[in-house]
């Protein structure tokens, strides 16, 4: 299937990845999210944007997080699937919050390509074994409803934002492996992905990871006809 392709004029284009949402609604992650949105002229969501390990399609779009829709559909959002929000496991009403929805996302200028994708195809398909290991027991424990072991998992990872902060992922070995996974794929544009939760620009590799908005830190991308940019602030 080809993928959605774009031509860029001058705008101010939001990328932001892995913001996890679920039935729970958290109000400053919400004014954080509809800013960031409404100081772009489109918007990119480049996967994990819900999180079925905490709830399904239905509860999602069903809770309060829904306010943030029309923001989205104002600007023409695009929505790339991730790990945790997988194509199959979303239905028609994605185009509540998207005009169009894919694996991947293609932005052109007259200088630069631009390959949006989430980052678990791409890692997966450079043998990252222990991520492949890591997926199908998180499937399993998914299918068997074995939810106590992402509770637990989102518990650690919220104690690890509280003592270091948003430069968790910056102290995690396994995000920074495979962030250069992900920038030494062969290719011929920049990369721009989320999945690690490691915010990261280079430049010289054309590489940029959105990072996350989670646990009171957000981080994301912006691109116009120039440059990509890495904002990261805090929201709580």
């Amino acid at each position: 299937m080809k993928r959605p392709k774009t031509s860029m004029s001058k705008q101010k284009i939001l990328i932001i990845s892995d913001t996890h949402l679920t039935r729970h609604f958290d109000n400053k992650k919400f004014e954080f999210l509809k800013n960031i949105i409404l100081d772009s002229d489109k918007v990119i969501i480049n996967g994990d944007f819900w999180d079925s390990w905490f709830t399904n399609f239905d509860g999602f779009v069903n809770s309060k997080w829904n306010n943030l829709f029309p923001y989205l559909l104002e600007k023409k959002a695009v929505y790339v699937f991730g790990n945790h929000d997988l194509k199959e496991k979303n239905d028609k009403r994605v185009n509540l919050f998207s005009v169009a929805s894919a694996e991947s996302y293609d932005i052109g200028t007259t200088n630069e390509t631009y390959h949006i994708e989430h980052g678990r195809k791409i890692l997966e398909s450079e043998n990252d074994n222990f991520l492949i290991v890591y997926g199908k027991m998180m499937q399993i424990f998914e299918k068997i409803h074995f939810r106590i072991i992402f509770y637990l998992l989102n518990i650690f990872e919220i104690i690890g934002y509280k003592i270091f902060g948003k430069d968790i992922t910056r102290r995690s070995k396994f995000a920074r492996n495979r962030n250069m996974i992900l920038k030494n794929t062969t290719r011929s544009s920049w990369l721009l992905c989320g999945d690690t939760h490691c915010p990261e620009i280079d430049n010289i590799k054309k590489f940029a990871n959105s990072g996350c908005v989670m646990h009171g830190y957000g981080s994301y991308l912006t691109i116009d006809s120039k440059e990509v940019l890495l904002h990261a602030k805090k929201y709580s």
